[in-house]
């Protein structure tokens, strides 16, 4: 283990040290390595004594914008506006991006949590930095980090002091996974690239370990630890130094660990991604589920002159000409599910028809509650659930739900929907269940018209109770633990 700190200032920009003192004094606070990071100064250490550390180059990109250590690398990267130019250009030299404390100033936003989902390519967040425990804002961001987290963004947690004067130093460190022969700063980076590090400001967290679908986490001295999941749901909860958790049961995308010492002692881990009840740091995102920010899943509607009535031999004929995309998720454990759910649409100049198949060996134990439309609760059936973002912008969206027995529930977003023109069937067979569902267009965007060519936000999701479980969850685009992260749909082409 390493222990490090990734930020810190000195004269050469708006510190009250001198460059050497300040390493000596990481070297005094027992640290492995240590960054010098003066704003907009590429880090100098010729004629430095290390004192024993790993001096790794850096630099703080301030001027013209959010604030982002550049950590190694060989270059001074310069600012730009375009931050986002300024992370490719810290990846492309070899370096590692990190936001800045993101709470800072005297809003609690030095970095917006929409741009933080703009940006790409960065390796995390400071989620603890000291310098604004006596500066306006906060010093803590796990509520930024938790909401990127649920979003889909694996970024990693970073505690640096971003020392600037006397009393700056020996707030938070990274506590890194590195062998004795991998200790170089070569190293270190591809270890903190990796997520192979825990953040502390004063908890040691003596392993961290997964053996099927059970977590065990032991620390030196913590006396509390909590897990969180997605949207910031506590997941579990112990006093004293260690904890066991099972993930097997949970229906959450990532978990992590936040471990509470003496005072404001604290430490954290960083997230783990859940997959078929096991939690595992070593597999990377797009190894499991295909990264958020790759190409969305996308239906195509067959376009057609009138669409005919539902349920006739004209409209069955369309239907079987239309596309058909399964739902490949099961939502708890991101494998394909065990039965076919496939969804496909057709559009005309005036209306959009959408219909689900659901395949169901055990028609028998079909749940069907509901017969009469209107009711919210129609998810607690063997039901289809269609989410449509007409205005393609992933912030509001119409939430159709439809069971069996065809009882029907229309949750539109403010401002829209309030006359929406709509027809449903529903028809059960030997082995299957079918949904349909026609749209007016005119009112299900009466302000932007819908014509060809036109994207739509969408998502399609399937309850199912014959399992034997309590609820059996399909997706057709990956969302995590909820339907509702429009963030993740997919898209519907007309």
């Amino acid at each position: 283990m390493a222990r490090g700190n990734l930020h810190a200032h000195s004269t050469r920009s708006d510190g009250t040290r001198d460059p050497q003192e300040v390493v000596d004094i990481y070297a005094r606070l027992g640290r492995d390595f240590f960054v010098l990071t003066d704003h907009d100064i590429f880090s100098n250490y010729t004629d430095l004594d290390a004192k024993g550390m790993i001096l790794i180059p850096g630099n703080e990109v301030s001027a013209y914008g959010n604030h982002i250590l550049q950590i190694g690398g060989t270059k001074k990267i310069d600012p730009h506006e375009d931050r986002q130019h300024v992370i490719d250009q810290i990846n492309a030299d070899g370096g590692l991006a990190i936001l800045n404390h993101p709470n800072w100033e005297a809003n609690w936003n030095h970095c917006p949590f929409e741009l933080m989902l703009q940006l790409k390519g960065y390796a995390g967040m400071e989620i603890f930095n000291g310098v604004c425990l006596r500066l306006e804002g906060g010093a803590y961001a796990s509520d930024k980090w938790d909401r990127m987290l649920s979003a889909g963004r694996m970024v990693w947690g970073f505690a640096n002091d971003d020392s600037h004067r006397p009393g700056d130093d020996g707030y938070g460190w990274n506590v890194v996974q590195v062998e004795k022969e991998q200790a170089t700063a070569a190293g270190i980076l591809a270890a903190l690239r990796a997520g192979q590090f825990y953040a502390s400001t004063g908890v040691t967290i003596n392993t961290i370990e997964t053996h099927g679908s059970e977590l065990h986490l032991t620390t030196a001295n913590a006396h509390e630890i909590e897990i969180y999941g997605d949207k910031g749901k506590r997941l579990a909860w112990a006093k004293g130094s260690e904890i066991r958790f099972d993930v097997g049961e949970t229906n959450t995308f990532f978990i992590r660990a936040q471990c509470y010492g003496v005072g404001t002692q604290m430490a954290w881990t960083q997230p783990l991604i859940v997959r078929g009840g096991v939690a595992d740091t070593r597999l990377k995102l797009e190894e499991q589920f295909g990264r958020p920010d790759s190409p969305r899943p996308t239906l195509g509607a067959l376009r057609v002159e009138a669409i005919p009535p539902l349920g006739s031999p004209q409209a069955e004929a369309l239907w079987a000409k239309a596309v058909a995309s399964e739902l490949p998720y099961e939502m708890s454990t991101g494998n394909k599910p065990p039965v076919r759910t496939a969804v496909r649409a057709l559009v005309d100049a005036r209306q959009l028809a959408l219909r689900v198949d659901c395949q169901e060996p055990d028609m028998s134990s079909i749940r069907a509650a509901i017969t009469q439309d209107g009711e919210g609760n129609i998810w607690r059936d063997d039901s289809v659930e269609i989410f449509l973002d007409v205005e393609g912008d992933r912030k509001r969206c119409y939430h159709l739900m439809i069971n069996s027995l065809g009882a029907f529930f229309v949750g539109h977003p403010t401002g829209l929907g309030k006359s929406l023109k709509y027809q449903k069937r529903a028809v059960r067979g030997p082995q299957e269940w079918t949904v349909e569902i026609l749209l007016d267009l005119a009112t299900l965007s009466p302000d932007k018209p819908i014509g060809p060519g036109t994207s739509l936000g969408f998502h399609v999701g399937r309850s199912r109770f014959t399992t034997g479980k309590k609820n059996c969850n399909y997706a057709w685009a990956w969302v995590g633990s909820s339907h509702h992260t429009l963030s993740r749909y997919g898209n519907l082409q007309l």
